[in-house]
């Protein structure tokens, strides 16, 4: 009895060793950091075939603001971009309707700045599909806010809608924008809305 028990014992032994050297050698050769960019199934070119549209609309918003923010941009010219995969759940994304040397200029009301950062959570891992705004028991979000010249604005109220992600690798990105809060009779909220596809390609 004692001779079996000592037999199982070794053998378990050997067994967890040799998964420790499987999973070591499996670390060696594919590293995390080589794999954390990789991109969903198909690419850039055949996944991102509508050009960049957007809708931006900003009315009687006041919340945290340092005056009502008016802003009307039915066809927002993004003259500027930045994408980055910051790690495997954290990305983030920056379309400008300006570029350096008209915001060198000064900043006007006319300026604005999308920004966005994807996070996943729960175990899940960037891919494309949709990003609720700020829905993080789903494990899939996105932070969207727009910089104006008065301030800060963000999607305030519920159900904002959200933010799909059709293709992405390290140097590109493209999706959909549906997000929308109108509540005019709100002191502070207002109406807020981005709408549209879009489509960055790092250069």
């Amino acid at each position: 009895m004692t001779t079996k028990l000592f037999s199982t014992l070794a053998l378990a032994g050997i067994l967890f060793t040799s998964c420790g050297n499987k999973k070591e050698t499996t670390t060696e050769t594919a590293p995390t950091e080589e794999k954390k960019d990789e991109a969903p199934a198909g690419d850039f070119a055949g996944s991102c075939t509508s050009d960049t549209k957007l809708t931006v609309a900003i009315s009687d918003y006041k919340f945290g603001v340092k005056e009502k923010v008016k802003f009307d941009a039915p066809n927002f010219e993004v003259k500027k971009s930045t994408w980055m995969v910051i790690n495997d759940s954290c990305a983030k994304l920056t379309l400008m309707n300006y570029t350096d040397e008209e915001r060198a200029a000064g900043r006007t009301d006319k300026q604005a700045d999308i920004n966005v950062e994807f996070k996943t959570k729960k175990g899940k891992k960037l891919a494309s599909g949709s990003y609720g705004y700020m829905d993080y028991e789903s494990g899939m979000a996105a932070m969207v806010t727009i910089n104006v010249l008065a301030g800060k604005v963000y999607f305030n109220g519920n159900d904002q809608g959200n933010v799909v992600i059709t293709y992405f690798d390290k140097d590109h990105i493209c999706g959909m924008f549906d997000l929308m809060v109108d509540q005019p009779a709100s002191e502070t909220v207002g109406s807020v809305k981005l709408n549209g596809t879009f489509k960055v390609e790092n250069k």
